[in-house]
């Protein structure tokens, strides 16, 4: 199951205000279960591009902070994190960034690294331009729909 079904999926059974849910399709099968006032328990297997942690955020998606806000206004694109994870600025340690503020990137050229549950997974820039800001740091965790990078196209 690719990961944008999975997160519609979380998105509807949330709307829907179902306290839990379970699916199974072939040898994957995904859990959920939330509790008032409780984080929301996510389990799947196999998830091969997704993590628990990071289906658990789509069921709260962040509203626009205030970052993302101010990068509206100001015409910056807001490059997103799809998921929860650790992001990383480079490839290796050591190794230099991806991008650095004023470099100018193209459509889908990898700005950074997010690693959730053992896997990295590369962040593509949305739009040709120029890297404005970066409003994370190498090895923070990141939340899903959290501003990461802004661009001016």
């Amino acid at each position: 199951m690719e990961v944008e079904n999975i997160i519609r999926l979380i998105e509807a059974v949330e709307k829907a205000g179902l306290a839990s849910f379970e699916l199974k399709e072939g040898e994957f099968s995904l859990s959920m279960a939330s509790a008032r006032g409780a984080e929301p328990i996510v389990m799947a297997a196999p998830m091969t591009a997704v993590s628990a942690a990071a289906a658990g955020a789509a069921l709260q998606p962040q509203e626009n902070t205030s970052e993302m806000k101010s990068a509206m206004m100001e015409g910056l694109e807001a490059v997103t994190s799809p998921l929860v994870g650790v992001f990383y600025e480079a490839p290796g340690q050591g190794e230099a960034p991806f991008v650095r503020v004023g470099d100018r990137v193209k459509k889908g050229q990898t700005i950074g690294i997010i690693e959730a549950m053992k896997l990295m997974n590369e962040i593509p820039a949305t739009c040709d331009g120029v890297v404005e800001s970066i409003l994370v740091k190498n090895e923070q965790t990141v939340e899903y729909g959290q501003p990461l990078v802004q661009i001016r196209p």
